[in-house]
């Protein structure tokens, strides 16, 4: 791609993010029945809250899914997708290789609840991205054409422009704490440049340094055996003031290797057997190493979601050794705290989550996964 061409890329974002700036003042300000910032604001509260605690995975399964959307999209990149978190001096920075932003990653973001974002699987709500706002006191996104920032101030000057505004007006008067979201005003960065990956920093707000689920907190506690079920993370580093960790996985043989190892249902995938492994990079051994033979079962168009037939992916993890093995929870992805598992493998299915995203609801859709 020429300079010419990235400098017009740069151009069409920046235009792009004036007419979501722009739409955005005008949906909100003309005079209607529906009341969309007192929505917003009871939404965005609610989203937050249940993510609260899951920032860090969220983070990583947008970039998963960024990466599995250009596959299906038949523009699979050039490279393996890893993921290289640091946070230092009270800036959490996540960077992924091989995939950018395009326009309905940023709509989806600005525009929270009603994102795009329908994916393959049930489950898939696109609203985890704004977890990040339990942390943030700005957010900077650098991704293909697109150099943004997000902050409290940028959000609070716009609310200052259009408060007195009769739709506004009337709304403040029977919610007298509204505000504009953060993520719904984007602004460009002065200095543009165009970024083959996507690099998000995000500043933390001082005073929670010590919440509950604070950056180190989740860092620390991140779940090795989530690069079993992930389609496409084949690397995570970390680094921190005093850490430097990378967690990794490695596939020791393909599908077709392995098929003698045992007589499975012709609707189930032969097993990979994956190798992940969790090292310090001051030590050349690995702190936490474990080997599995990993099945997966899809089933298409299984369940109706939102008006649209989706896929139930299913997927069994079995230790190659029961030494020191313990299962512990359900996965969809990442593991779901608030559940456990009785079996001596690690279960992992698109379930239908609740709001914390760490616990299934009851209901027919997931009677349909536990049955199959």
């Amino acid at each position: 791609m020429t300079e010419e061409q990235k400098t017009k890329i740069i151009e069409d974002c920046n235009k792009y993010i004036k007419t979501l700036v722009d739409e955005y003042r005008e949906d909100h300000t003309k005079l209607q029945e529906r009341e969309r910032l007192i929505e917003e604001n009871t939404i965005e509260k609610r989203d937050i809250k249940g993510y609260h605690g899951r920032e860090i995975l969220e983070l990583l399964q947008n970039a998963d899914d960024a990466y599995q959307k250009s596959i299906v999209e038949g523009n699979k990149p050039d490279v393996s997708l890893e993921v290289c978190i640091s946070y230092v001096n009270n800036i959490l920075t996540v960077k992924n290789t091989g995939t950018a932003f395009d326009k309905n990653g940023i709509k989806a973001i600005v525009y929270g609840n009603n994102s795009p974002k329908e994916g393959k699987y049930i489950g898939n709500k696109g609203t985890g991205f704004r977890s990040v706002l339990n942390w943030a006191k700005s957010v900077k996104i650098l991704s293909g054409g697109f150099n943004v920032f997000f902050s409290k101030k940028i959000a609070k000057d716009f609310f200052e422009s259009i408060k007195n505004e009769k739709q506004i007006a009337k709304q403040v008067a029977r919610k007298k704490s509204l505000y504009v979201p953060m993520l719904a005003i984007p602004k460009p960065l002065e200095n543009q440049t165009y970024n083959d990956s996507t690099t998000i920093e995000i500043e933390i707000d001082e005073t929670k340094l010590n919440d509950e689920f604070n950056v180190l907190k989740q860092l620390d506690s991140i779940d090795l055996r989530i690069l079993l079920f992930l389609p496409n993370i084949s690397k995570i580093s970390i680094t921190t003031d005093d850490k430097n960790i990378t967690y990794q996985r490695k596939i020791i043989t393909k599908d077709a290797d392995i098929k003698a190892l045992s007589k499975i249902k012709s609707d189930i995938k032969p097993p990979r057997k994956i190798e992940i492994f969790k090292k310090d990079k001051t030590n050349s051994e690995p702190v936490v190493q474990e080997t599995f033979f990993v099945f997966n079962k899809v089933i298409p168009e299984r369940i109706l979601e939102d008006g649209v037939k989706k896929d139930i992916l299913l997927s069994v993890a079995i230790p190659e050794t029961y030494e020191n093995f313990i299962p512990e929870h359900l996965y969809t992805f990442f593991p779901l705290f608030d559940t456990e598992s009785p079996f001596n493998c690690l279960l992992h299915a698109s379930y239908d989550l609740n709001d914390s995203r760490n616990s299934i609801n009851s209901g027919e859709k997931n009677d349909i996964i536990i049955k199959e």
